[in-house]
């Protein structure tokens, strides 16, 4: 703790360092820097948590707010510290995703293991209880997982068959199969390349690179051009001759990066996150112009607001910024890409958003995190708002893997971490099913728990 508040620059940062990753929540942001004895090698954010994981210690570490048992350390206690997750020690894990108020953790040796919040059956155990520790899920035993993905409520999984299941809240049709039916238990769909998850909408990249999206589309969040629910998977508009990279998923917004590093996104606006110079929603994609001859290489989606990092080592910003998850150094929103100063001089190599906080990571191995603070999501023992990235001490001296974040050749190749909210694993295109036919209900917003703020 450096005994400031906020802060206009990234605490800890200098010039000439490398950004190996960096990462949103709702309200806060990490970013990963430095050198040290134990690689961490992805960073996540939940609502108003977070999760690093070093795979060469066979350590997950959790912190933030603990509600409904999210962290997994057996308890629904805050914690403003990282802290390993104790049920996960030794078992070689090697993706995580957080949802809003859920974690998953997948090993080595393909299983899956859930924890948090089970009110619509997110965790895949068959139940609604939930669970303040990490437990297998015991449906997909014997199918190995590759790329994972946390949305609000629900959970996308992609096997290393090539298939892909989900799984938790289904109410817009966000389980993409073909129902309006929450499933508490893992649900066979269709082959996929990459998989994002929002709060109430899913997407999947093929492996020629087209995208489909399916679930809530009152927003545009879909990108088929229409305001309707769709409850099996439709191709997104206006990447006609794109092939695709990257797709990651805001709250109720999308991201998507060509393999030239063009960044496209579509949803909701209302913040500016869409990062087109105004808060007009889009119903496809579009181009965000203002990124136009930067080689994009990470994406991370968040509540209400983007980060993204190109080639150079440059992170841009964009969207709400009321507890700074921007990290630019003051509170106000900007509807167009704005650089995140301090970090400049390396690659970043892990990127997550939360609700209201962001991470980032280096190739050199240092953790930066920025935003809302009030539940110790940014993990620097205190409970204070971060305006600008600071480092987070207790990962420092930590070395990121590169080796592990490399994707597969191709063009579907993925430069983000394999923890992220996206992943890339191989496999077939899906099928584009059918359209709902549902136009989204009026009714009012579902019910969900916040932290204070």
């Amino acid at each position: 703790m450096d005994g400031d508040w906020e802060r206009g620059a990234p605490l800890g940062a200098s010039s000439g360092v490398r950004v190996t990753s960096i990462a949103c929540g709702s309200s806060h942001s990490l970013a990963l820097l430095g050198t040290g004895m134990a690689e961490i090698s992805a960073v996540v954010c939940g609502a108003e948590f977070s999760v690093a994981m070093s795979h060469e210690r066979q350590e997950v570490y959790s912190w933030g707010w603990g509600d409904f048992g999210r962290l997994g350390h057996g308890e629904c206690n805050d914690v403003f510290i990282p802290r390993a997750i104790e049920a996960l020690r030794g078992r070689a894990v090697v993706r995580v995703a957080c949802g809003d108020t859920h974690t998953l953790a997948a090993t080595e040796a393909g299983e899956l293991y859930t924890f948090g919040r089970n009110s619509n059956g997110q965790l895949g155990h068959g139940t609604t209880d939930d669970s303040l520790a990490p437990r297998l899920v015991e449906a997909l035993k014997g199918q190995p997982v590759g790329s994972i993905a946390a949305g609000g409520e629900h959970s996308i999984v992609a096997l290393r068959s090539g298939g892909a299941v989900s799984w938790g809240w289904g109410r817009y049709g966000n389980l993409g199969d073909g129902t309006r039916v929450d499933r508490t238990l893992p649900t066979q769909g269709q082959p996929v390349a990459s998989v994002s998850a929002g709060a109430e909408h899913s997407v999947a990249v093929t492996a020629a690179g087209a995208v489909f999206a399916w679930g809530w589309g009152r927003y545009g969040c879909l990108g088929d051009g229409a305001r309707e629910d769709r409850w099996a998977p439709v191709q997104v508009n206006g990447l006609e001759g794109r092939v695709l990279r990257q797709v990651a998923c805001g709250w109720r917004h999308t991201v998507v990066v060509d393999v030239d590093g063009g960044v496209y996104t579509f949803g909701w606006s209302k913040y500016g996150q869409l990062g087109h110079g105004d808060c007009q929603d889009q119903l496809a994609a579009k181009a965000v112009e203002a990124l136009r001859g930067k080689r994009v290489m990470l994406v991370s989606g968040g509540w209400r607001h983007t980060v993204v990092a190109d080639e150079a080592g440059h992170t841009f910003s964009w969207g709400w910024n009321k507890f700074g998850q921007l990290g630019t150094g003051d509170t106000a929103d900007t509807n167009l890409p704005k650089r995140v100063e301090g970090l400049e001089g390396g690659e970043v190599v892990l990127l997550a958003c939360g609700w209201r906080h962001t991470l980032l990571g280096t190739s050199n191995g240092d953790v930066y995190s920025w935003g809302r603070g009030v539940n110790g999501q940014l993990g620097h023992n205190e409970q204070r708002d971060l305006l600008s990235p600071r480092r987070l001490e207790a990962l420092s001296a930590q070395t990121i893997n590169l080796a592990r974040l490399a994707a597969t050749a191709g063009p579907t190749s993925s430069y983000v971490a394999p923890a992220d909210r996206y992943a890339v694993v191989p496999g077939g295109p899906p099928s584009p099913g059918l359209h709902s036919g549902m136009a989204v209900p009026e009714m009012p917003e579902p019910k969900r728990q916040r932290a204070k703020s």
